[in-house]
């Protein structure tokens, strides 16, 4: 068995939209990972996180990736939802959710149904692949302020660039991530978002520093309690989150058999 990371977080956009919370998330996730073993770990930050880089560190995480191996994909940064029907697509609630790489512009954004196209055609069978967003609207896949100390990861269609279309699924039939994961075509992959579908997670100053209050949550919970189930380990990170804010709620989707399963391994 072995183990593999690829982190991406994007603090500095192309655009401006920028975030400064994560910049503490980093130096924040990575101690856990080599908590948990995970010595191969990729990292691209800001000019480095093009939509080209992220796609290209996803195909270098899962390929050729062994039964038992474990994987995981974590991003932090900015999440757009499209206004409904803007790109003309079969998604049951007329609505694509999205990951927004450093360049801001609508070509660049990457799809959830284009993620779960492509888990779905490169995750081999049997490896354990978590994917954990710290971002908005995560929870079925920017920060505006709030308050002084207060920033939501989400934009507007009036902040993204519209210049041609974003890369879509093969398939126009193409579900996402999570309606794989509920419908069993994914055994071992589960998905941990910071937010509901809804809902817009934030960056807030905790103990003097902004940060992103769901990459925080994650490192408190397991930094003090390591051996947790799936189940577990998304009751403590909620519970964490909502000592500091109720404007989001985190949710896991995770294999009906996995609930129970120790994290990580």
């Amino acid at each position: 068995m072995s183990k593999h990371a690829f982190v991406v977080a994007v603090s500095e956009y192309q655009t401006e939209n920028n975030l400064l919370g994560v910049k503490e998330d980093v130096p924040t996730i990575l101690p856990v990972l080599t908590n948990y073993g995970f010595n191969d770990v990729e990292v691209i930050q800001d000019e480095k996180a093009t939509q080209e880089n992220i796609i290209r560190g996803l195909n270098t995480l899962v390929k050729g990736r062994k039964p038992g191996d474990i994987c995981i994909f974590y991003f932090s940064g900015h999440g757009f939802l499209l206004p409904k029907n803007f790109l003309g697509n079969n998604d049951p609630d007329g609505r694509d959710e999205a990951l927004v790489p450093y360049e801001g512009v609508l070509s660049s954004l990457i799809l959830d149904n284009w993620l779960g196209e492509f888990f779905e055609n490169s995750i081999p069978d049997e490896v354990v692949f978590w994917g954990l967003y710290d971002s908005c609207y995560s929870g079925d896949i920017s920060k505006n302020v709030f308050f002084p100390d207060e920033f939501e990861k989400t934009l507007q269609i009036e902040d993204i660039v519209i210049d041609s279309p974003p890369q879509l699924p093969k398939n126009s039939q193409s579900k996402k991530t999570q309606e794989l994961i509920l419908d069993g075509t994914f055994k071992k992959v589960f998905h941990f978002g910071a937010a509901m579908e809804y809902e817009k997670a934030l960056c807030k100053n905790i103990n003097g520093k902004s940060r992103s209050v769901f990459t925080w949550a994650i490192a408190e919970v397991l930094a003090g309690t390591p051996e947790l189930t799936a189940q577990e380990f998304e009751e403590k990170v909620t519970h964490k989150v909502a000592e500091i804010t109720r404007a989001h709620t985190p949710k896991l989707t995770a294999p009906p058999n996995f609930a129970t399963e120790k994290i990580f391994s």
